[in-house]
């Protein structure tokens, strides 16, 4: 049985469609906005338990550590393959791996899918604890998720798109780091400096 999962897994990555780990990274950003926009609709009071909450942000704070390093991580990839580039679509770029890359990429798929997880989850948590107040701040942010989202989606080349994601990315950290002022949450993450520095750098690039 373990044999037979390895060789499906080892067929599945022989060359594997980069679209597919771009948009796993903004499938779970994209859930991600969704929560926080039902979060901007909501209007009622609840019972909230401070230390419930900082532990939800807790969570949700190492998980955007684990998918932020899976971004990072893809960036480089696709660069060294010379995939930023290529067109953002289906079929019209490839990543030629040999067995170190096929592990790094089937680490970060494992990355991906349990980082954005626990982040959903705590989200989803945080929804049933959240005020009228942390509604406003989600209202903000959520406006400008889904302008982003759309961005991406038509993006016309990886590089554009990782910008479009790492922009997305940054708004969600910034949702839980606002949230947190509220609730006595203070990470010790530089991940917000870290994405702008990589955006930064992206843009560099645009010709």
């Amino acid at each position: 049985m373990v044999n037979q999962h390895s060789e499906l897994l080892e067929s599945q990555y022989k060359d594997p469609e980069p679209l597919h780990f771009a948009l796993a990274i903004l499938a779970t950003l994209s859930g991600a906005a969704g929560l926080i926009i039902q979060m901007a609709q909501y209007r009622r009071e609840r019972n909230r338990d401070r230390n419930i909450i900082r532990k939800h942000l807790f969570i949700a704070d190492r998980s955007l550590n684990r998918i932020d390093e899976a971004y990072r991580s893809l960036i480089s990839i696709f660069d060294e393959n010379g995939i930023l580039l290529a067109p953002f679509a289906p079929g019209k770029s490839a990543l030629y791996a040999d067995e170190r890359l096929l592990s790094e990429l089937n680490r970060l798929q494992f990355d991906i899918f349990y980082g954005g997880r626990d982040l959903l989850n705590a989200l989803v948590e945080l929804s049933e604890l959240l005020a009228n107040r942390d509604s406003e701040i989600a209202l903000k942010i959520a406006r400008d998720l889904d302008e982003i989202f759309q961005k991406a989606l038509h993006s016309n080349r990886f590089l554009e798109f990782f910008i479009e994601l790492g922009r997305m990315l940054e708004l969600v950290t910034e949702f839980i780091y606002r949230i947190g002022e509220r609730y006595g949450f203070q990470p010790t993450s530089i991940r917000i400096g870290l994405i702008d520095d990589t955006i930064s750098r992206l843009k560099s690039r645009i010709e």
